[in-house]
């Protein structure tokens, strides 16, 4: 792999020699703060697209893997004013030029973003048909935050647009923004730990407990646990890639009426039998691409996140 900087953004790709363009690309792009600017370079904090690289090569999946890292010229003071256009502009004109040089078909393009690089993915997506590409095959978007920027995704971005919904509590979106949406224990907080409780007042939802688990966080995103549903995001998605319980067992999910509904239920969404169910994650598009709509899920509150929790 090579570094390449360009203006404030760096992107990991192989070397020319290693580029397939009948590969699938995978472009992984990580969230607010997660890398930093030392000595004019650009340095990789959290390992994201690493991390998926070996999650992909350990499964046998034969995927290139290219990494965006981010950072605003004036710094990660205001998320407000990320310059997530700058480094969509970097990443789309590379697409750009991959096209152009070595006919990369923009089908086999699968780009992933985590909280504010869902922003990043977004404008990425946009400029590039801007430059006369076609759309690109896919994106997957991992707790689009924060809500306000959020509203630009659109189902326009990609051919398939999914959502991954970790931690809506006021920061992060709580609105459907993609063809699927994924509301994953209803998708304002995540259950943790190996214990379970119970509510005093006999409900499904308090302050210590959410769905019969103990809770990552108080409603408010400034609660000491928010960052824990927040990230839950890529651990389930990372989860997914592996698929330890089979490509098509692994987060099983089924479609709502819609979020309004589940929201009024408490975050809950019973099962219907005759509805299909669908793979959340790398893998939700392996057999055939699912109907549109708000999709519901339970996980365990650790490793591994994935169970048969339609059968409860």
């Amino acid at each position: 792999m090579e570094s390449v900087l360009f203006d404030g953004t760096t992107v990991e790709l192989p070397n020319d020699s290693q580029f397939d363009p009948s590969k699938p690309l995978k472009v992984v792009i990580h969230g607010w703060t997660e890398s930093s600017l030392v000595g004019g370079q650009v340095q990789d904090d959290n390992q994201m697209p690493r991390g998926w690289a070996e999650d992909y090569h350990g499964a046998g999946m034969d995927f290139t893997v290219l990494g965006v890292h981010w950072v605003p010229r004036a710094g990660w003071g205001d998320p407000n004013n990320p310059e997530a256009e700058d480094t969509a502009n970097t990443v789309s004109l590379l697409l750009y030029s991959l096209a152009r040089n070595y006919n990369l078909s923009m089908d086999k393009v699968h780009m992933t973003g985590f909280s504010m690089g869902t922003v990043v993915t977004s404008w990425t997506a946009k400029k590039a048909q801007e430059m006369g590409l076609a759309p690109l095959g896919r994106t997957t978007l991992l707790d689009p935050c924060i809500a306000e920027l959020a509203t630009i995704i659109s189902k326009s971005d990609a051919t398939m647009v999914d959502v991954i919904h970790t931690s809506a509590m006021g920061i992060c979106s709580e609105e459907p923004l993609g063809h699927v949406d994924f509301f994953v224990n209803g998708g304002r907080v995540q259950v943790c730990g190996s214990g379970s409780c119970s509510c005093p007042d006999g409900g499904p939802v308090c302050t210590g407990c959410y769905l019969g688990r103990p809770r990552c966080s108080t409603w408010g995103w400034l609660g000491a646990g928010w960052v824990e549903s927040h990230m839950r995001a890529l651990q389930l998605y990372r989860e997914s890639i592996r698929a330890e319980q089979g490509r098509d067992q692994t987060f099983p999910s089924w479609r709502c009426d819609s979020y309004p509904a589940m929201q009024a239920a408490l975050e809950q969404c019973p099962y219907d039998v005759t509805l299909p169910l669908v793979a959340m994650g790398e893998h939700l598009m392996d057999r055939n691409r699912p109907d549109e709509g708000v999709y519901f899920l339970k996980t365990t509150g650790e490793a591994p996140f994935s169970y048969k929790s339609y059968e409860n």
